[in-house]
């Protein structure tokens, strides 16, 4: 199985990478891969102390099933996920599947795409689609985030991320309320809710003791 990173038609393809993974290793170097085959970020974790991918696809909803199996993850009903109004949770002790809302406007109309988020052991999945690029963005950045929680609890790193991948998914959507019209502007509302009420179940849940090792 090959899967490559969607081709996305951004301003600034330049200085935004279509996938990323932001690896710790257990001798404190931080590494950061750009646009590689997901087989090829999958192989280099292997050695990781944590690790957080981030691929972009094509059609979001009908690839993460194959993705999520290609990363082993094998608890989660991706297909539950995929069927949330806004957001949808799954929690599986040992695996963790969220997604959450992701908006974009283009001329004045909005579209909701998802934004998966598999949690395992000592490893974070993001996927969506091509659309959505604002965690690309974040990936230039990611490594000086992850050197700032390696010393961490195993817990509170994945806590710190997902807040942070939360945050910036948030981000944009705060400022689309400003600028969309009456009934955009209350879809994009109930999606920040929506998204923040993710995070408190999150803050509020008791980690296994996979996570926290």
């Amino acid at each position: 199985m090959k899967m490559q990173s969607t081709p996305q038609n951004y301003q600034d393809t330049a200085s935004i990478p279509l996938s990323f993974c932001i690896i710790l290793y257990k001798d404190g170097r931080i590494e950061r891969l750009i646009d590689r085959p997901f087989e090829e970020y999958l192989t280099a974790i292997g050695e990781a102390s944590f690790a957080w991918i981030d691929f972009t696809t094509k059609e979001d909803d009908k690839e993460i099933e194959t993705i999520a199996q290609a990363a082993s993850f094998t608890r989660i009903p991706i297909p539950k996920l995929t069927t949330g109004f806004y957001s949808a949770y799954e929690d599986y002790d040992t695996e963790l599947g969220i997604m959450l809302p992701s908006a974009t406007v283009r001329v004045d109309k909005m579209t909701v795409h998802p934004l998966f988020v598999l949690i395992r052991d000592n490893f974070i999945l993001t996927v969506h689609c091509d659309e959505i690029n604002r965690l690309l963005r974040f990936s230039r950045y990611a490594p000086q985030f992850f050197k700032k929680i390696a010393e961490e609890p195993m817990g509170d790193k994945i806590t710190l991320v997902l807040e942070r991948i939360i945050d910036e998914n948030n981000s944009l959507m705060r400022i689309m309320t400003a600028i969309l019209s009456t009934s955009a502007r209350s879809r994009c509302t109930g999606m920040l809710s929506a998204n923040h009420s993710l995070k408190r179940g999150w803050q509020k849940r008791k980690l296994p003791t996979t996570y926290t090792t």
